[in-house]
């Protein structure tokens, strides 16, 4: 198996969201309503920037087969 990386960038997180994921992270501590919907925002964030990078690059996203994405560096 063979792999390239074909192009690279990086889109900045939201303050407000990036904040509310760095407390639940130092603070251990977050309810069982609060996690998903973080996860979800999360994962429109992904999708957003992934759109975005593939229009910025002009990357035809129906021939895409992987996205990588390092989401977790904050």
């Amino acid at each position: 198996m063979h792999f390239s990386l074909l192009k690279h960038g990086e889109v900045p997180m939201d303050l407000n969201l990036k904040k509310r994921v760095l407390a639940i992270i130092y603070h251990d501590k977050t309810s069982a309503s609060e996690l998903p919907e973080v996860s979800i925002l999360l994962g429109g964030i992904f999708t957003n920037a992934a759109i975005k990078f593939c229009e910025e690059h002009s990357v035809d996203i129906k021939t895409t087969d992987v996205i990588g994405s390092h989401g977790q560096t904050i």
